[in-house]
């Protein structure tokens, strides 16, 4: 991304979205990086801020902090308390800080009624516990006021100056309300990262937004991470990976959608009917497309299409075929949330019409998020998540099934059974109308996302960390210690492929913690028949909560329980450690 953005002139990046997707229908859960888990937004902002700014291009990790939902995102305000707000939604924001991120960019929200982008609270946050030393923008048309976004940590307005400006400064230190040393700290925020990056010292890059900044290298990459990213839910009777020369039906639109053409501006993108790419800033359309249809084809002997208009007619193709791929999902914007995160109604009606026709049914799912599955997971044979793959799609889709590669993907968001299956109340989701505008209260606490899910005992669609793989493998005996965890790890099957083995914890009951909470993973690739020994360290902060009264992190006494296994459900191993 670096390289790119570079390529087009810039040097800066307004990104990686670190918002934890508290709310499964976000419109932007698309863009943010940390899933439910804060430990695995830590994880992974730290190489993609590196990354970044390896190429000379700063990073912006964003949006700073608790804009975890898109509608009324510009008059409600995320009440939570500090425990939460420390546990759950700073820890990727530390990281890419840890990373050595040059810029921070503030929300449309309020936090605790007070606007983002003039926070006190967690603006000097950003200074004092996490010790940033880079600069703070504000999203566009997201400061407020001057003396107060100024005095609260605020450095840059964006896009143009309507609040930052100089008269306004000066009639800010004449009226006594900001000071010139305040307005001197902001400009040495903004200096001190682009000469500790290189900006300074190097040209302006000279390519153009409009450029076409891939390469072959580039593609190859797209190809991979799409294909990388697949998450195999389910393969009753190991119906994946097809065998060559079936005959297919692929049914539904998505699969036979126009190539979608660069589009740099703001909505929706072109690509919305191939439901391979979100919308809004964060919207991108590559300079081509791989589409799905075309990629299957040479993988059978026959390939018949219906776009499944009639869910009749849909069902009678997939009948006389001997496997049926049926492709469905939505995407996201941002500026909205999704209205509900079950599958539109029209793709419900084929695809329970194909399911109840073929036995032999493979659901290939597109999304932005969360899916709802409870109404036809169980119909179906097998059902692979791509989530919203870009410019490769049908690649990636072809080499999941064809089964050229073994797919190793991890599900970062817990799949519910059906929409708002975590309970969320109006008050907590989208919130209530008040006079002083929507009051969001996080109600939930600590219990956020897969952490609900196992401290209330629910069983879920598909568990957060679930992925399955062509393979199979076994986990040996656990032994752990406050430093770390150490297991073998074997690949039990007849193909090569890759295990993500993830670490949970659950804290003594006294500390007030949700069970189960991931602390660790790691992707491990196996030969049949190979093993490995697996380590995971754990440190102090593992072992830590918030302390509120004295506003820092303590360690907590006890005896704690380590588990590892294949998701948040699908525990093998388990072990007991104390700390005094």
């Amino acid at each position: 991304m670096g390289a790119e953005f570079k390529a087009k002139g810039a040097n800066m990046q307004l990104g990686p979205g670190l918002n934890v997707a508290r709310v499964p229908r976000g419109g932007r859960n698309f863009e943010y990086m940390s899933g439910e888990d804060p430990h695995l937004g830590a994880m992974m902002a730290r190489p993609v801020v590196k990354g970044i700014q390896s190429k000379g291009v700063l990073a912006t990790a964003k949006h700073f902090i608790l804009n975890n939902q898109e509608d009324h995102r510009g008059n409600m305000s995320s009440n939570v308390d500090e425990r939460t707000l420390m546990q759950i939604y700073m820890p990727p924001f530390a990281a890419a800080v840890d990373a050595g991120v040059g810029s921070i960019m503030c929300g449309y929200n309020r936090v605790n009624n007070v606007w983002a982008c003039e926070d006190a609270w967690t603006l000097k946050l950003l200074r004092r516990q996490l010790h940033f030393t880079g600069w703070v923008m504000s999203d566009w048309g997201a400061t407020q006021s001057t003396a107060a976004a100024a005095s609260a940590g605020l450095d840059m307005e964006m896009p143009g100056g309507s609040f930052f400006t100089a008269d306004k400064f000066r009639a800010a230190i004449g009226n006594g309300s900001l000071t010139s040393a305040a307005i001197s700290n902001m400009a040495t925020h903004v200096l001190t990262p682009m000469f500790a990056k290189g900006i300074m010292d190097s040209a302006q890059p000279s390519g153009r937004p409009d450029a076409n900044a891939t390469s072959s290298s580039h593609d190859a990459l797209a190809v991979h991470l799409a294909t990388a990213a697949a998450v195999l839910l389910k393969n009753e009777g190991q119906l994946l990976p097809l065998t060559r020369g079936a005959a297919l039906a692929v049914i539904g639109p998505a699969a036979k959608c126009d190539a979608p053409k660069p589009d740099y501006g703001f909505g929706w993108p072109p690509s919305i009917g191939c439901l391979n790419s979100g919308g809004g800033s964060g919207g991108v359309a590559g300079a081509h497309y791989d589409g799905i249809l075309g990629a299957l084809t040479p993988l059978a002997a026959s390939v018949t299409f219906d776009e499944g208009n009639d869910a009749r007619a849909a069902a009678a193709t997939a009948a006389a075929a001997d496997v049926a791929v049926v492709v469905v999902g939505s995407t996201s914007c941002e500026g909205a949330d999704r209205s509900s995160v079950e599958l539109p109604e029209g793709q419900l009606s084929y695809l329970r019409a194909v399911a109840a026709a073929q036995p032999r049914t493979v659901v290939v799912l597109m999304a932005p998020g969360a899916v709802a599955v409870g109404q036809w997971a169980e119909a179906v044979a097998a059902i692979v998540c791509f989530f919203l793959p870009g410019q490769a799609q049908g690649t990636a889709v072809a080499n999941i099934l064809s089964g050229t590669s073994n797919p190793s993907g991890r599900l970062p968001v817990t799949f519910p059974t059906v929409d708002n299956q975590v309970g969320f109340s109006r008050s907590q989701y989208p919130g209530v109308a008040m006079p002083d505008g929507l009051q969001t209260n996080y109600a939930e606490k600590l219990a956020v996302g897969y952490r609900w899910y196992h401290a209330t005992g629910t069983t879920p669609g598909f568990c957060f960390g679930h992925g399955l793989s062509y393979s199979t493998y076994t986990y040996g005996a656990l032994q752990a210690s406050p430093t770390g965890v150490a297991f073998t790890l074997t690949n039990s099957g007849t193909v090569a492929g890759a295990e993500v083995a993830q670490l949970y914890i659950t804290f003594p009951s006294s500390a007030g913690e949700p069970p189960r909470q991931l602390k660790g993973f790691r992707k491990v690739l196996l030969q049949p028949g190979e093993s490995a020994t697996v380590t995971l360290p754990l440190g102090p902060r593992d072992f830590s909560i918030w302390d509120v009264a004295a506003h820092v992190w303590a360690g907590v006494g006890g005896v704690f329980e380590a588990e590892v296994g294949a998701s948040s459900c699908d525990i093998r191993a388990r072990a007991n450690l104390t700390l005094k």
